[in-house]
Formats: structure tokens, sequence, C-alpha cells
């Protein structure tokens, strides 16, 4: 029985470049109306929030833009100086991990 690794390779299909990937982070937004609006949109649970909330990033210059209703806001990435774990529950007994948030965004004036 050999030891030495053995590097396994596979075939890219086109399709394979163009898929999402989930990614966890904080969500800062200024304070005032589109904030508590915001907060009580994800509190309720509402399904439509995909339709309201827009996050446009560019994770190479950590710039974009976060469109909530009609109000389009500036956007800045930033890392977080340590990792945090966040977790999921179904049954409220078991927990299980779902991410780590590393970054943070803020959102300040408007475009």
């Amino acid at each position: 029985m050999s030891t030495t690794p053995t590097a396994i390779t596979t075939k890219k299909e086109k399709n394979e470049d163009q898929f999402e990937l989930e990614q966890q982070f904080v969500l800062r937004m200024p304070p005032g109306e589109h904030a508590s609006r915001l907060h009580d949109l994800i509190e309720c649970g509402d399904e439509k929030i995909r339709e309201r909330l827009f996050i446009d990033l560019n994770p190479e210059r950590r710039r974009g833009r976060v469109k909530f209703d009609d109000t389009v806001f500036k956007a800045t990435l930033y890392d977080l100086p340590c990792v945090t774990e966040t977790y999921k529950t179904f049954d409220r007994k078991t927990l299980y991990k779902i991410a780590d948030v590393a970054q943070v965004n803020i959102n300040s004036d408007l475009f």
C-alpha cells in the first residue's frame, strides 16, 4: 500500500462557473426609518424581503450598494477582528453551526 498522496483532477463543465455561494456578514444600516423598517421585516420573517432588499458588492474593491425599497445606500465591507460562529436550531434544543461571520457591511450616505 502506497502512502504517497495522489492528485485528483476534475474537469470543470461550463455551468460549474455559475454558482452562488452563501456567505454571512453583519449588515449595519444607518439609524433611522430604513433601519427600523428592515428590522421589523426581518423579525416578522416576511418572505418578500428578497424583493425589497438588494445587495450588490464588489468583493475585490470591498465597495458596493445596498438598495432597500426605493432607497440606495453606499456600502463598504470590512473585516472583523475575530471570527464569530453562527448557529441555527429547529427544535430549540439542538444547535447546528451554519457559518462563520468574519465581515461587516456598513451602509452609509445615500447614493
